[in-house]
């Protein structure tokens, strides 16, 4: 017996000391020492940060790539793409597409909006920041569900961080070089095809450009140019490209490179050259560019659907006027070349009237053509989805996982 409590006595006592030794310091151990706690951290990076990532113009942003532009744009027919893996508009299925919003927007989205949400909660000292803060969580989940339908929501944002890290991926609120961020606006690097080839096998839709076109439409000349690229061997700009209005021409959705009778552009009735097919304006395309997320001609038009529908917010025909004015006149915000007076909206809208009887319809299609000339796919196919119009004809493409109708979800 002596000799076993000779042999364990000691082992105990180690093991306690070890113990004793673990606990000591233990919270100073298990904490990262990079790591900023919430009275230590200057919110306003979380704001700024939650902002960007909503652009997708950070890094090469995937999801705008595949959600916005190669989904969206299409579907809409607002652009029009013969490069094989963009699927918008053949109405095909690719679940790394359709997923890619929804992978990053918790992550690069909602998370900094619920954390800043929560960190400045009850400190007057932030109270604008954090007022802001609750909008742009309901602006991201606002996309969110126009994409996805019902999606997680209470628990998620709850789920929020006490502290921030100091890794790399974290770089940009440290201002660290070396963590390697790239900010540009994501649309145009994608147009710009610095993924791919987009900038000579993608341009506006023949859907969008003969709107413009038979209406006489003044956005037409400012927003589209052909030969803006000579060849698709080099990413160079014709700086003597054309802006004429007459010679603009859209290519056709649902078309490829196939060498497919009825499916190949080249084999097209419009095709010439791709050369002669429009493409957005290179004032659209600046890497340093506006991303606009929001116009007053948006509002002026839901204002006068509101007027139209219900009979509420004043006039339709005010609001309208007041919408398609703005519509074309806010396009200098991305080039000065790009400016429409407010007198040639008024000669546009003294040729096309409001007319009450076809109210929603007007409405509706100026709205899917400004949000088209914002890049703002998301919102075009958002709200088609709810109205219904314009009154897209869906395009014919075998095999589509559709059944030939433009998808809703």
């Amino acid at each position: 017996m002596k000799t076993i409590i000779k042999l364990y006595v000691p082992l105990l006592l180690s093991g306690l000391a070890l113990i004793s030794g673990c606990t000591k310091n233990f919270e100073k151990i298990n904490t990262d020492p990079l790591s900023v706690s919430q009275e230590q951290y200057n919110p306003n990076y979380l704001l700024s940060t939650a902002q960007l990532n909503y652009t997708g113009s950070v890094d090469f942003a995937y999801e705008t790539w595949r959600g916005n532009l190669i989904y969206a744009s299409t579907m809409m027919q607002g652009m029009s793409s013969v490069i094989g893996y963009w699927a918008g508009d053949k109405y095909m299925l690719n679940e790394g597409y359709t997923a890619a919003y929804w992978e990053k927007a918790y992550p690069d989205q909602v998370k900094y909006a619920a954390d800043l949400v929560e960190f400045t909660k009850g400190k007057a000292q932030y109270n604008n920041v954090h007022q802001i803060g609750r909008i742009w969580k309901a602006l991201i989940f606002q996309r969110l569900t126009d994409l996805y339908g019902d999606v997680p929501y209470f628990y998620i944002t709850k789920a929020v961080g006490k502290t921030m890290t100091g890794d790399a991926d974290n770089a940009l609120f440290k201002h660290d070089a070396n963590g390697g961020r790239v900010t540009q606006n994501r649309a145009a690097q994608v147009l710009l095809g610095d993924g791919g080839q987009e900038n000579y096998y993608t341009r506006w839709s023949n859907t969008f450009i003969n709107y413009l076109k038979t209406n006489n439409d003044p956005r037409l000349s400012k927003v589209a140019v052909t030969k803006l690229y000579l060849t698709d061997v080099t990413k160079a700009q014709n700086p003597a490209f054309v802006t004429t209005a007459s010679v603009q021409k859209g290519m056709p959705n649902g078309k490829d490179l196939s060498g497919i009778a009825g499916r190949d552009v080249r084999q097209d009735a419009s095709y010439t050259d791709f050369t002669d097919y429009s493409s957005p304006n290179p004032g659209m395309l600046k890497r340093d560019g506006n991303t606009i997320l929001l116009t007053y001609a948006e509002t002026e038009l839901l204002w006068a659907e509101a007027a139209q529908r219900f009979n509420i917010g004043g006039s339709a025909a005010t609001h309208y006027n007041a919408g398609v004015t703005a519509a074309m006149t806010y396009l200098s915000q991305f080039d000065a070349t790009m400016a429409i007076s407010a007198g040639d909206a008024a000669t546009y809208l003294a040729a096309h009237p409001y007319v009450a009887a076809n109210g929603l319809e007007m409405i509706s299609t100026q709205y899917w053509a400004h949000t088209i000339t914002m890049l703002d796919f998301y919102e075009t196919w958002s709200n088609w989805r709810r109205t219904g119009l314009p009154a897209l004809v869906p395009i014919v493409y075998p095999n589509t996982n559709t059944g030939g109708s433009i998808p809703r979800r």
